[in-house]
């Protein structure tokens, strides 16, 4: 399968963040390194192809999905704050 190597080019662009982006943007969605983005979106993506197999006995159980999937919400949760911290640091506000 060629999912992991060619995530970037079938995404959605909008969803993406390039390094130039984030320096020049005050608020990304993904404030993450380009290679844990590709990372994260092989897995939700991963998901995504397990849980519509052909037949239901391949497919992804859903509470396995779930776990998955909520692993990588806490993921962008996380990064997500701690971009946050870091701009309002970054402008001397106090935390």
């Amino acid at each position: 399968m060629a999912l992991p190597e060619r995530v970037m080019e079938i995404v959605d662009r909008g969803i993406t963040v390039e390094e130039e982006e984030e320096a020049s943007s005050s608020y990304t969605l993904l404030p993450t390194t380009r290679g844990k983005t590709q990372e994260l979106l092989t897995v939700v993506l991963g998901v995504g192809v397990n849980c519509s197999a052909e037949s239901p006995k391949e497919r992804m159980k859903i509470d396995d999905a779930l776990k998955e999937l909520l692993s990588i919400r806490s993921i962008l949760l996380k990064n997500w704050e701690a971009h946050k911290y870091e701009q309002i640091r970054r402008n001397n506000y106090p935390v």
